[in-house]
């Protein structure tokens, strides 16, 4: 479902009121494998500009999801080790953003957190796979949406908005919600979890760590 901005807003104060009591907890991120044919929930926490997150999508996230889509619920994180400093002044919002790139990788961040928003999954998928397999990803954003027929002028409008800062803000809290903390990028949880044993499989060998979350036979697995 499209959010508007007022909408996100409510979410914004929120959670500063939940991260100022400490109250703010990875309930979302803790579901457990179900038995029977439950698509597994994958979710991938990464930056735009990160050499590792873009190997993850060309190595590993583009041959699985071919493969396994059927069976994977996807959802991408696209925030890394970004810092966020929102500012209420005169009932208004806005965000300062500092991420592990530079500038032109918080621009790259708020553009697919903006897809995201928009999108399909498999939309989303397609998109963020040609953004993150170019040689200059940020720029190629335009280009890769007009190539998949993506809207790209409604993900531009998104992204110089209040609303697409709000939007790379609430990745901001769902990546600082991961438990254990994240301090390695591209970070991949599995129905929920992950761990630093786990990880170095789900960014070297994810479709088997599906496979094997996969409480049923696949004919790829």
């Amino acid at each position: 479902m499209k959010l508007t901005y007022e909408c996100v807003a409510v979410f914004i104060l929120s959670w500063l009121l939940a991260a100022v009591s400490g109250e703010i907890d990875n309930e979302g991120e803790s579901g457990q494998v179900v038995d029977g044919p439950s698509p597994v929930r994958v979710t991938v926490y990464f930056e735009a500009l990160c050499p590792d997150s873009r190997r993850l999508f060309r190595k590993q996230l583009g041959p699985t999801y071919r493969q396994l889509r059927d069976i994977m619920q996807l959802e991408y994180v696209p925030f890394g080790k970004a810092v966020a400093t929102p500012r209420l002044s005169n009932g208004r919002i806005t965000i300062d953003f500092e991420c592990q790139h530079g500038p032109r990788e918080c621009l790259g961040n708020r553009i697919m957190s903006c897809a995201e928003n928009l999108l399909s999954v498999t939309d989303q998928h397609s998109l963020f796979m040609c953004i993150m397999t170019a040689s200059y990803p940020v720029a190629a954003a335009e280009q890769c949406s007009k190539d998949l027929n993506i809207d790209w002028s409604t993900i531009q409008r998104c992204t110089k908005s209040r609303l697409g800062a709000v939007l790379l803000y609430m990745n901001g809290r769902k990546t600082a919600t991961l438990r254990p903390h994240l301090y390695y990028v591209p970070t991949i949880t599995i129905n929920g979890k992950y761990s630093r044993a786990t990880l170095p499989r789900s960014t070297s060998a994810l479709k088997r760590q599906i496979c094997e979350a996969y409480r049923a036979d696949h004919p790829n697995c």
